[in-house]
């Protein structure tokens, strides 16, 4: 009818909107067991459309974490910032449990904590790392050792690279001797 009457309200409102809702529950299921309103069911079921999870959908994820750091550098008055090839696969290769909230979570992180205008694999947090490492590397039917391998391999790189190539600053400040470096 176009037109809501607010509470305690004394005229109707003429209002012209749709409704956009979202759900990750099984709605038909819960209006089968009778856990959710078959009415509002129908009301809401007029145009669905259904969206896969993030680790369905391994081609968005470059373009969603890109778009989310330059959000985030306009929102936070950074210069803007992208994501290496090895970061991207990585960020490809990990399950994402927590959908695209987690990834836009994890680049507001990367957004504020690097300090580089290139996000490394190294600059990712260890659980991203080794989840899509292990993936990769099941994927190869290789070991958790080559996945640590080639993490610790990117961690040694932007440390170098902080420390100016100059392998003894970057042993100081991994707190290891300098010849573990050679």
């Amino acid at each position: 009818e176009h037109e809501i009457e607010r509470v305690g309200g004394a005229r109707p409102i003429q209002v012209d909107l749709r409704v956009i809702c979202a759900t990750n529950r099984p709605l038909e299921r819960m209006v089968a067991e009778g856990r959710f309103r078959e009415d509002l069911y129908w009301r809401l079921k007029v145009v669905p459309i259904e969206i896969p999870p993030l680790r369905e959908r391994r081609d968005d994820i470059r373009d969603l974490a890109q778009h989310f750091l330059g959000r985030f550098a306009a929102a936070y008055g950074r210069t803007p910032q992208t994501l290496s090839p090895g970061a991207v696969s990585l960020l490809e290769n990990y399950s994402w449990p927590g959908n695209i909230r987690e990834l836009e979570n994890l680049v507001e992180r990367l957004a504020v904590v690097c300090d580089s205008t290139l996000i490394e694999e190294s600059d990712l947090p260890l659980e991203v790392a080794l989840g899509a490492g292990l993936a990769r590397e099941a994927e190869r039917e290789s070991s958790y050792d080559s996945a640590m391998t080639a993490f610790e391999k990117g961690y040694l790189r932007k440390i170098l690279a902080q420390a100016g190539w100059n392998r003894r600053r970057a042993a100081e400040r991994l707190g290891i001797g300098y010849s573990t470096l050679k």
